[in-house]
């Protein structure tokens, strides 16, 4: 039973069989991923939408013999983790973003209005966008080398989810199963290398 929400989205959902939730009854404190909401939450054009990326964080009350006798559950709200990766500049053509262990986008692309245009996502590139070689319809080599945790970069050049030549460096955060990678079109990093 929910004791106290602050949820402004509306009513209150049955939280019982959310892994947050029983996750916590247990005892253990949860981290989720970036999920699709399973409520309908407030979009970044003001609206209310179904599957909207977020994420939770639940941790067990205890009573003073040790016993748990509720949860705290907090809603992340992704936006925060949007503004920090798009905050990230890498000179006229690099991103920074994060990706999941499935190969998806979990925060938006800088270039998210270019990718509505091709038609490559609906409404956004976090959960929608699948971060494949358009060639070749694989994983591109730094989601490929990120997801297996294999950190590192490519100097060399390879093919990014644009099919634009990349120089990329990545790091796999397996506390949080997610992966921070960052690129830049190789004409540009290989010009700033020359430079140096």
């Amino acid at each position: 039973m929910v004791t106290i929400s602050t949820l402004e989205e509306g009513g209150i959902p049955d939280i019982s069989g959310m892994d947050y939730f029983r996750q916590a009854v247990q005892g253990n404190t949860f981290v989720s991923g970036v999920i699709p909401s399973e409520i309908p939450l407030l979009n970044e054009v003001g609206e209310m939408e179904l599957g909207m990326p977020t994420m939770f964080v639940s941790a067990p009350l205890k009573d003073r013999d040790g016993a748990v006798i509720g949860v705290i559950a907090l809603r992340i709200d992704v936006d925060t983790l949007n503004g920090l990766m798009l905050s990230l500049r890498l000179g006229k053509t690099g991103e920074t973003y994060l990706v999941n262990k499935d190969g998806y986008m979990i925060t938006e692309s800088r270039l998210s209005a270019h990718l509505k245009d091709k038609r490559l996502v609906k409404k956004r590139s976090a959960l929608e966008l699948k971060l494949v070689n358009p060639e070749t319809g694989e994983m591109t080599d730094g989601v490929k080398q990120c997801i297996t945790a294999n950190n590192g970069f490519n100097a060399k050049g390879y093919k990014d989810y644009r099919g634009r030549l990349v120089l990329g460096v990545w790091r796999w955060l397996p506390e949080l199963n997610w992966g921070v990678i960052a690129e830049i079109d190789r004409d540009e990093g290989k010009g700033h290398l020359c430079e140096s």
